[in-house]
C-alpha cells in the first residue's frame, strides 16, 4: 500500500518551496495564504519534520525541506508529463525530435527540408536542450544523443564523431597560406563557448604548444555564437568540425590548421527499442543515416583524415 501524504498539502508545499513564499503559492493555487500555511503545518505533522524555517515575512527551506522539494517536484513533473501523454491523441504522422541546440541549428535543421521533400506527410517537431534524453518525460520519438556511451535500451546510429579544429574567416589567413601555424593561432584572439572551456587546451596540447601567447579570449554563451564570431573575423574559434563543415564547404569560414583533436564523444541518433516498429521512426532513421554518411565523407575530404 502506498504511503502518501495529503495531496493538497503536497501541492501547497511544492508551490511554497518553489517560490519560497506562502503568499505567492497562495496566488498560484487560488487559495488564501492562511490555507497554504495550514496545509504545510499539516504536512510537517504528517512527516514529523520541519520543512520551512519561518522568519518575519520570509521563509526558507530546512535541509529536509530542500531534499523533499526535489523529490516532490520530480514526482509532479512525471505526473504532468504522463497526463499530457494520456490526453494527447496518437498521431502516426508526427515525428518528435529532441537534439542539442548547436547540433540542431548547425546540422539537423538545414537538412530537414530534404526529409520533408521525401516524406511530405510526416510533420516534424524539433525541440532543443542540453539536458540528457528522457523518452518517458520528454514525449519524443527520437533524439540526438551526445556522449561516449549509449543506453542499452536504445537503438542507435552514429552520426559523426567529435573532432575539434580551429576555424577563422578567410581574411585572417595570410595571403597564399592555407593554414596558420600553432604559434600564429596562439597570437590571435581565441573564441570559445562557455559550455566548452577545455577545447582550446586540448587543441594546444595536440599541437604540443603551451598556450602562453594568447593575446586574449572571447567567450560566448553557446557554440553557434562562437562560430559566428569566427566568421565575422573576431578571432579564431575552436569548433566541432561536423558542425561547421557546411560553412567550410561554402567558403564562409576556413579550417585554420590541419591539427585535429579526436575525442571519444560522438553524436548519435537514438530511440527506444520499443519504437522500432513505428514507420515514421524507421523513415527518419534511414534518411538521417544517409545524411550522416555524406557528412562523414565531407569531413574526410576537408583535411584528408577520417
Amino acid at each position: 500500500m502506498l504511503r502518501l501524504p495529503p495531496l493538497n498539502a503536497l501541492r501547497a508545499f511544492e508551490a511554497a518551496g518553489r517560490h519560497l513564499s506562502f503568499k505567492e503559492a497562495a496566488a498560484e493555487l487560488c487559495v488564501t495564504q492562511g490555507a497554504i500555511s495550514r496545509h504545510i503545518i499539516n504536512l510537517e505533522q504528517h512527516l514529523g519534520v520541519s520543512l520551512f524555517n519561518r522568519a518575519h515575512r520570509q521563509v526558507t527551506l530546512t535541509p529536509e525541506g530542500v531534499a523533499y522539494l526535489q523529490e516532490t517536484r520530480d514526482a509532479f513533473l512525471r505526473i504532468s508529463h504522463a497526463t499530457a501523454r494520456a490526453q494527447s491523441k496518437p498521431d502516426a504522422c508526427t515525428l518528435r525530435i529532441k537534439a542539442p541546440p548547436t547540433c540542431s541549428i548547425r546540422w539537423l535543421v538545414p537538412r530537414l527540408g530534404r526529409f520533408h521533400a521525401l516524406y511530405p506527410k510526416i510533420a516534424v517537431q524539433v525541440t532543443t536542450s542540453h539536458d540528457p534524453l528522457d523518452f518517458e518525460c520528454d514525449n519524443i520519438d527520437v533524439g540526438v544523443h551526445y556522449g561516449a556511451e549509449i543506453a542499452s535500451s536504445w537503438h542507435s546510429e552514429r552520426l559523426f564523431n567529435e573532432v575539434l579544429v580551429p576555424i577563422c574567416s578567410r581574411k585572417l589567413l595570410r595571403r597564399g597560406r592555407k593554414y596558420c601555424s600553432p604559434e600564429e593561432i596562439a597570437g590571435h584572439v581565441l573564441l570559445h563557448s562557455i559550455r566548452r572551456p577545455t577545447d582550446w587546451r586540448q587543441w594546444f596540447d595536440a599541437a604540443q604548444l603551451p598556450r602562453v601567447g594568447a593575446a586574449q579570449e572571447l567567450t560566448f554563451e553557446n557554440s553557434t555564437m562562437t562560430f559566428q564570431g569566427a566568421a565575422d573575423g573576431l578571432g579564431i574559434a575552436i569548433a566541432q568540425k561536423a558542425l561547421v563543415i557546411d560553412d567550410v564547404a561554402s567558403g564562409r569560414i576556413e579550417i585554420a590548421s590541419p591539427i585535429e583533436v579526436h575525442n571519444a564523444a560522438a553524436y548519435y541518433l537514438v530511440y527506444p527499442r520499443a519504437h522500432e516498429n513505428a514507420a515514421t521512426v524507421r523513415s527518419f532513421f534511414d534518411w538521417i543515416a544517409q545524411e550522416a554518411q555524406v557528412t562523414r565523407r565531407v569531413l574526410t575530404r576537408a583535411t584528408g583524415k577520417s
